[in-house]
């Protein structure tokens, strides 16, 4: 197999490859020997490929991918492997696709195909959902109808697979005559959910099976005193007994809201003797029932009532229910997510930040300055301006919980990453740095069954 990885990042499409063979350490084994030869990498992300060159003792190419051309032997493979740009049709972005300039090296690779002599007999390409919906994605299905290919479509979950990690992702699969897919009655469909042999029903591994100890030791990956104040409604919060995960992406680590979850590691009996330091009540009402009246209820004498939209809140933010905590800690925890709350409100400056400053004039009309958004690092400078409330506060109820980030072996984990895969030392890339390179990276389990399906012949 001579491949070609085109944005190969930190080498997770090479990860798959080789993981279709054998689970061992590539470095100084025979198994990969071949694969040493015959992987030709493509990026310019100089952290990124640093780890590659750390797994695979090859260092990928820095050249921009858009001054890729037919004439640079792009026909002397078996199969291309590529994780083009997300920003272009990510739902969070302003979804450009192909004006967007960060499309332009993928659109230019498109145009080299129909050059080559000899185009690559199967292409697999991933990518976040909407980019089967984008005009990218349409000209790509017409240069390959054009040059004899035919195509299949997934949108696989990793959380379908067996792994509480939900990354849901687009998967294009290509193959051109005279190779024929295994299930040719799936040609033309861009819309399959399911693979034979790869996809499953069975209820994901516990997020336990995927923790490493130390990582609890780790002081670098709590949440901060400062974080828990500001941004702890914010954060999606799992226990080692829970099932799933959000998905992680690059602002993991720096932003609180939809980069991925964080970890709990406060046992039952810790939350409970926590929330009863600060006042929480349990009673045999509460512990028999996980009604919100009944909390309410319980705690009908004291300042801090459990409200109706708080705990709302609260159960939409985290889902501690579904078997896994027994319902009077259900109810201390309500009752510490409401204390926060509470505290959070009543200590908060009512003038926000951004407000502080006086409005500019333009000297010229004398008519004030239209404002512009406040950065997160402005606000944050104004915020310790004027007396930086978090740090003037006490410990947050919330840090009974003893939340803390997942650590970069975690990560990799939960996205299917073998255990022999490593990242170099914090000195050289911090948790941040890393954090970025698996959020844009692939979830390598469900690439490797990619790969095994596209691989294999039909009749």
């Amino acid at each position: 197999m001579r491949v070609l990885e085109l944005y190969s990042g930190v080498g997770g499409h090479r990860a798959a490859l080789h993981l279709r063979t054998t689970t061992k350490d590539p470095q100084g084994t025979d198994s990969d020997a071949s694969l040493s030869d015959t992987v030709t990498a493509y990026d310019v992300n100089e952290h990124a490929n640093s780890v590659y060159a750390l797994n695979y003792a090859h260092t990928p190419s820095t050249m921009d991918i858009s001054l890729l051309t037919a004439e640079l032997h792009l026909d002397a493979f078996d199969m291309w492997a590529m994780s083009p740009p997300c920003q272009p049709y990510t739902r969070n972005g302003p979804r450009l696709e192909s004006a967007d300039m960060r499309a332009n090296s993928f659109l230019s690779l498109l145009k080299q195909i129909p050059l080559l002599k000899q185009p690559p007999p199967r292409i697999l390409l991933e990518n976040v959902l909407g980019f089967e919906k984008s005009d990218s994605f349409q000209l790509f299905l017409e240069i390959l109808a054009d040059c004899d290919y035919k195509t299949q479509g997934y949108l696989i979950n990793s959380n379908t697979c067996g792994f509480p990690n939900s990354r849901p992702r687009f998967y294009l699969l290509a193959k051109r005559a005279p190779y024929v897919f295994k299930n040719p009655e799936n040609n033309g469909k861009h819309d399959l959910v399911s693979l034979e042999g790869l996809t499953t029903n069975a209820t994901a591994n516990p997020v336990s099976n995927y923790l490493e100890v130390s990582a609890n030791l780790d002081e670098s990956l709590r949440i901060s005193h400062r974080a828990l104040w500001k941004a702890a409604d914010q954060y999606d919060i799992v226990r080692p007994t829970h099932s799933r995960t959000c998905c992680f992406t690059k602002g993991y680590g720096k932003f609180a809201r939809g980069t991925g979850s964080v970890l709990c590691m406060a046992s039952d009996d810790e939350i409970l003797e926590g929330a009863m330091q600060l006042g929480f009540q349990e009673t045999s009402q509460a512990a028999a029932s996980n009604d919100i009246s009944c909390t309410q209820e319980a705690h009908a004498n004291d300042n801090h009532n459990i409200t109706a939209d708080s705990a709302k809140a609260r159960r939409t933010q985290i889902d501690w229910t579904g078997g896994h905590t027994p319902p009077h800690i259900t109810a201390a925890l309500d009752f510490l997510f409401d204390l926060h709350s509470t505290l959070r409100a009543k200590h908060k400056p009512i003038i926000d930040a951004a407000q502080s400053e006086p409005p500019k004039i333009n000297p010229r009309t004398g008519e004030p300055v239209r404002e512009k958004r406040i950065s997160a690092k402005r606000k944050r400078a104004l915020d310790m301006e004027r007396g930086s409330w978090p740090d003037s506060l006490p410990p947050s109820p919330l840090s009974v919980l003893r939340l803390r980030y997942f650590s970069v072996r975690e990560v990799a984990r939960l996205q299917g990453f073998p255990e022999w895969f490593q990242f170099p030392e914090k000195s050289v890339l911090t948790n941040e740095q890393c954090w970025k390179l698996l959020g844009n990276s692939i979830h390598v389990h469900v690439v490797k069954g990619l790969m095994n399906y596209l691989l294999e012949e039909g009749s």
